[in-house]
């Protein structure tokens, strides 16, 4: 029981197909970038194999993209930010922004 809840944690199934493919946790890769984009990369990769709650695979899909826009928006309020010193209220989303 200890050794299905390790795994669980340390190496979910809906992880595990990438690194059967390419041979590379895909916690590693997250790791590269910055904690934005590393977020949308796991959220990217599990879309379509985590089931979420009362939803289908279809459904469960499109929650995980629904969470890895998400953190570009953010990655993109913080760029915005930082160059051209524009503090966002809301989402980059949500503004029509011209530079």
């Amino acid at each position: 029981m200890e050794e299905k809840k390790q795994e669980l944690v340390s190496h979910p199934d809906h992880y595990k197909w990438l690194k059967d493919k390419i041979g590379v946790e895909p916690y590693k890769i997250c790791e590269l970038f910055n904690f934005n984009i590393g977020n949308c990369l796991k959220y990217l990769f599990r879309a379509g194999k985590k089931l979420y709650n009362n939803k289908d695979s279809r459904e469960s899909y499109i929650v995980d993209l629904q969470k890895a826009r998400e953190y570009i928006d953010f990655e993109l309020d913080r760029c915005y930010n930082e160059i051209y010193k524009i503090n966002i209220e809301g989402s980059v989303a949500d503004k029509k922004i011209v530079l």
